[in-house]
């Protein structure tokens, strides 16, 4: 075999070095039936010789080395497979064995653990019986660790075979694929060498691919063997759990006890110190004094310990009781399906989970007890440092009283008692400190117990909620016998329950006394404030409407005040609810009473609520203009749910919440379909087309799709409650009410957000009042005269568009609650619809994310790309609509130039699309580390292909913060000049004198050179050149020039108009005036009113002004040829 295996080296070896150009020896390349003799080891020392070969082209070099390490990796899994199928094989045999033993070490009884099988006897001091609890806590740990170990195995072994049949259909067709591919024919433009190191490799892969298939088949075939043997070993390691915590148990048990002996001991010694210190040296005393309370400290920290080892091994035994429920819950499902029965078994189980609100409370006070106790654990340690050494805390102590005491034997006997004292207060501090270290252990495994309970709880809470949405929970109404005796055995309806209630909630009253008085003094405050907030609401009708004193502050206010007047009567309930909550010893009824009340004080408070906004002179009236007929309807209608609704609402909590059948199925089904009757009533007026509240809406919109579907909206109020009866007559009472509980919440959502908006578009009324305003204070600013001819356009000074203002901010705001009542309605509807929380089980694919520095692989589910795709056309709305609201909310309230305002603009845009953009490819996955090539590749493109777009793009970029050109700027770009009338990311736009709009590439600002007439300062100098004739008197023209520049009123007097006389001409003495207009537009007419003015003093003068004058010579040449 080594001789084969060699020799198949060097083949190998001769077959890539054949391929190498510079070998010319004739080497015989290797058959690919020999591919099953190659070894990782030749292949790497081939590899080895190829790297090291010198006069080779490096590209061949490149393709010979990826050949050979494909064929090293393709050996390698080869090898992997087949030592896999040997353990797979082998445990055809094994498995069946082990699980034998296993299977009967659980048959052996196993015995009860005890001090003597713990080595504990009465000698064994407290400190070895910590130590002995923190190893039993050691493997209680490795015993947890091993069963969840063996659990999630055992999960995923059960689905090995699926997985694995999927894959061996898919290795078939790689392999068959690969084995197709060694039939093609040689290419020509490939050598023969290279030809025959390619189908090697192939042959390996394809042999790599047969070797993985048979390890998958002979995993099938011994699934079941090893499958029954984790569960064998899971069993054990479970057996082996329970013995460790009845160990840790017992030690913690014998710990405890061993503690409080140890302290009821510390408190006797030291009671008996204390009182023989009594008439000693206060010093002594004070130590003394200090050890007894230690001492009395010492019993309540191991009480606290007993307490909390007792509440642990509760929080475990509930833990353990809800995850068999979740697990005998989910068998049921597997094995029954969705009925009847296992309707009303998870009814049951509904009304036997505790509260997940308790738990999160209970987490929330655990963590607070951890501290105090961490404080106190931090107090008793650094007191146990300060006693170090005793000797030389006696030292100061004597130090401090020898001043007292002259008498040395007496300081002497002072001193002995001290260190007595001393030392004894350091034994009881290092005993302090290994008991609250002790409790600081429970109180962690307390906590951690707490936690596994709550995620336990909020695991099946969730269960039971995705599952009893489709589940009959009732008996079909109707289909049994009633009699009087049902009647008779209803616990509600007899009178013992209520008088328990009425016993319970007097004793509440009395336990609670002071909280008892402090609610009733603020039901009466809150009574008495009812009628001033009235009077105060109604004296906003004056101011409300009127321009100079109307503010959105008013309905802010009034809303406050509606929402304080609707309280009383819903703080009276609630308050009883929670005094019955409070009772010492509550009842079963109590409990579902106190529910019943706090349903109805919210039930009640929303209706109030609505009823006070809706009232004559409230604030739908005086603040958002509600027609008084629309509000005479909502009014009657909230009257109606208040006094039918209130007692139904009541009743129903009751019944359905009762023990009985009877109660829940009967009574309770009654009171529902009443509610159900009673909301068609209700809304039927409500949302009539032709007499509801949206009658004038549909008469004035008669176009829109809302208006179209008016029957619509009336039927769905009816229908509704119809489709929900029939479920519940059907037995789909949980269904039912869950979904009428639903609907009841978004039609609260739907109300919420109706007077949000309503809210919303007063504001922006007002706003758009004020900014109307003040857009016309400035046109009333500017100048009125139109520019002249040829005079530099004006741009507008304030480029606020008011109806695009207020269509962008509508718009954007109208998105914004469209936004909201999705998340809202999500959150409503979420938890009990198992389609939206199928969403998150549907992964798309994963990313890499780092946790705790670890970097690991996460799924980008369906969910996350619905975020993604909100967040993306929330970015879309943001990016196209907020210039208007933010000219309304700020800009408006700030002095802004309009270039100042549309740089706002537009960096805010370009912020909110690139945040919206990196949040999107944040969610779906696409972090910098798998985008960074792609972005890499993309700038070489742009940087070629897109070249002056990428260059204009950035130049925008620095237009906007440098600002070297704004809106109304006039510059000079190369030939053009004009006013810019827009920028943006690409071009920016200039008005010629001509009122042509020119568009300019933004590069053009940033590459040639650009003056910029009005940046920094509007002031420009007018210069006019002016000539007279030889022999003119030079001192009077300038006089008279230079006081005709001073008698101009556009010409600034400051910088000062000049008169330079420059030179002599050719026709005329050249002067130039140079004179300073205020702005750019009047650069024209002072050059009009220069020439006018300077023709007119010169003539006055009589200074005239020269043509140009040319000397004409004319030679005239006679050929010698012609006669004379």
């Amino acid at each position: 075999m080594t001789t084969r295996l060699s020799l198949a080296a060097v083949a190998l070896v001769a077959t890539f070095l054949m391929a190498i150009p510079v070998a010319a020896q004739d080497v015989t390349i290797p058959d690919v039936s020999e591919a099953g003799e190659l070894s990782v080891d030749t292949v790497q020392a081939t590899i080895g010789a190829v790297e090291s070969l010198d006069g080779i082209d490096e590209e061949l070099r490149a393709s010979l080395l990826r050949q050979l390490r494909n064929a090293a990796t393709q050996i390698q899994n080869r090898q992997t497979a087949e030592q896999a199928s040997l353990i797979y094989s082998d445990a055809l045999t094994t498995a069946p064995e082990e699980t034998e033993r296993l299977q009967a070490l659980l048959a052996e009884e196993s015995q009860a653990p005890s001090a003597a099988n713990l080595g504990i006897s009465d000698t064994t001091s407290l400190d070895e019986l910590n130590q002995l609890l923190s190893q039993e806590l050691a493997d209680q740990v490795t015993s947890d660790t091993r069963v969840a170990e063996l659990e999630a195995r055992a999960e995923v072994q059960a689905g090995r075979p699926a997985f694995a049949r999927t894959r061996i259909s898919e290795l078939r067709a790689s392999r068959d694929e690969l084995a197709a591919a060694l039939q093609v024919p040689r290419a020509p433009s490939e050598s023969q060498r290279l030809s025959d190191t390619r189908r090697l490799v192939t042959e390996l892969q394809r042999m790599a691919l047969a070797a993985e298939i048979n390890k998958l088949e002979q995993e099938l075939v011994s699934h079941n063997a090893r499958l029954n043997l984790l569960r064998a070993q899971l069993d054990v390691a479970e057996r082996s759990r329970l013995e460790s915590a009845r160990r840790v148990e017992l030690v913690r048990g014998i710990v405890n006890e061993k503690r409080q002996q140890a302290a009821d001991l510390a408190q006797q010694s030291a009671t008996a110190v204390e009182e023989e210190a009594a008439d000693k040296h206060p010093v002594i005393l004070a130590l003394a004094v200090e050890n007894a309370m230690l001492t009395r400290e010492l019993p309540k920290i191991a009480s606290n310990i007993d307490q909390a080892t007792q509440r642990l091994q509760q929080l475990r035994d509930e833990a353990e009781d809800v995850e068999q429920r979740i697990e005998r819950g989910q068998q049921r499902l597997d094995v029954a399906g969705l009925n009847r029965s296992i309707g009303l078994l998870m009814m049951e189980e509904s009304r036997n989970l505790p509260q997940v609100s308790q738990y999160l409370s209970q987490v929330r006070n655990r963590g607070r007890e951890l501290a105090d106790v961490g404080l106190a654990e931090v107090r008793i340690r650094e007191q146990r440092r300060e006693l170090r050494s005793v000797d030389a805390r006696v030292d100061v102590l004597a130090a401090e009283i020898s001043q007292d005491i002259a008498d040395e034997d007496e300081l002497t006997q002072i001193r002995s008692e001290l260190r007595t004292l001393l030392r004894g207060q350091r034994g009881l501090l290092q005993q302090a400190e290994s008991s609250y270290n002790s409790y600081l252990q429970v109180l962690g495994e307390v906590d951690a117990a707490q936690r596994r309970l709550l995620e336990a709880a909020t695991e099946y809470r969730n269960f039971l909620n995705a599952n009893m949405l489709w589940i009959p929970s009732a008996p079909i109404a109707f289909t049994g016998a009633w009699s009087l005796s049902d009647y008779e055995h209803s616990s509600i309806l007899s009178a013992a329950p209520w008088l328990n209630t009425l016993e319970d909630f007097a004793e509440s009253l009395t336990e609670n006394f002071l909280a008892a008085v402090l609610v009733l003094l603020v039901y009466v405050g809150l009574l008495l404030v009812r009628k001033p907030l009235a009077t105060y609401t109604q004296s906003f009708k004056t101011r409300v409407g009127n321009a100079s004193t109307d503010n959105i502050w008013l309905t802010v206010a009034a809303l406050a005040a509606a929402l304080v007047r609707a309280l009383p009567v819903s703080f009276l309930l609630a308050s009883a609810g929670w005094f019955l909550l409070q009772a010492p010893d509550p009842s079963a009824f109590t409990a579902v009473v106190s529910a019943s009340l706090f349903t109805l004080a919210s039930f009640l408070y929303n209706l109030l609520v609505f009823r006070v906004l809706a009232a004559e002179g409230g604030v739908l009236h005086v603040h958002f203009g509600w027609r008084p007929r629309n509000l005479t309807i909502v009014r009657k209608q909230v009257d109606r749910l208040i006094v039918i609704g209130a007692p139904i609402v009541f009743a129903l909590v009751i019944f359905y919440a009762s023990d009985l059948a009877f109660d829940r199925a009967t009574l309770g089904r009654f009171m529902f379909l009443a509610l159900l009757v009673l909301l068609v009533v209700t809304f039927r007026p409500l949302t009539h087309p032709t007499n509801g509240v949206a009658a004038g809406y549909y008469q004035q919109n008669p176009d829109s799709w809302v208006s179209k579907l008016r029957w619509f909206w009336h039927s769905l109020p009816m229908g509704v409650p119809l489709l929900l009866g029939v479920l519940s007559l059907l037995g789909y009472m949980y269904t039912s009410i869950t979904l009428t509980r639903l609907i009841v919440d978004t039609i609260w959502l739907a109300l919420a957000l109706i007077v949000a908006n309503l809210i919303v578009l007063r504001w922006i009324a007002l706003s758009r009042g004020q900014l109307a305003l003040r857009v016309k204070e400035e046109e009333r600013e500017k100048q009125s005269e139109l520019p002249a001819e040829g005079e530099a356009p004006v741009i507008e000074s304030t480029p606020v568009d008011i109806d695009e203002v207020d269509t962008q901010t509508r718009e954007l705001l109208r998105w914004g609650l469209i936004i909201v009542a999705v998340v809202a309605g999500w959150g409503i509807w979420s938890d009990l619809i198992p389609a939206f929380r199928l969403f998150d089980q549907v992964a798309l694919w994963t990313r890499a994310i780092v946790v705790d520095g670890v970097e690991t692989i996460a799924p980008v589910t369906l969910a996350d790309l619905l975020v993604g795709i909100l967040v993306a056309t929330a970015t879309a709305i943001a990016y196209r609509n907020l210039p208007g609201l933010m000219e309304i909310a700020v800009l408006q309230r700030m002095t802004l130039e309009p270039g100042s305002r549309y740089a706002a603009n537009t960096l805010v845009r370009y912020i909110v699309i690139t945040v919206g953009v990196i949040a999107v490819l944040n969610i779906i996955g696409w972090n910098w580390s798998r985008i960074q090539w792609l972005v890499a590749a993309l700038s070489v493109g742009l940087g070629f292909g897109l070249q002056e777009v990428v260059a204009n793009f950035v130049s925008g970029l620095i237009i906007l913060f440098e600002r070297p050109v704004r809106v109304g700027d006039t510059v000079t770009v190369g030939q053009l000049t004009g006013t810019v009338s827009k920028v943006r990311i690409r071009a920016t736009t200039i008005t010629d004198w001509d009122r042509k709009e020119i568009v300019v590439p933004n590069k053009a600002f940033i590459t040639e050179q650009v003056v910029n007439w009005t940046l920094a300062d509007p002031i420009t100098r007018v210069v006019v050149p002016v000539g007279i004739s030889y022999g003119s008197d030079v001192e009077l023209a300038h006089k008279v020039m230079e006081e005709t520049l001073h008698s101009l009123p556009l010409i600034l007097e400051e910088p000062e108009p000049k008169v330079y006389f420059l030179g002599f001409g050719d026709s005329s003495l050249d002067f130039r005036l140079h004179a300073y207009s205020r702005q750019l537009s009047d650069r024209l007419p002072i050059m009009h009113a220069i020439h006018e003015a300077i023709l007119k003093a010169l003539r006055e003068n009589d200074i005239e002004i020269p043509f140009p004058q040319r000397d004409l010579h004319i030679r005239s040449t006679v050929p010698s040829d012609l006669p004379p």
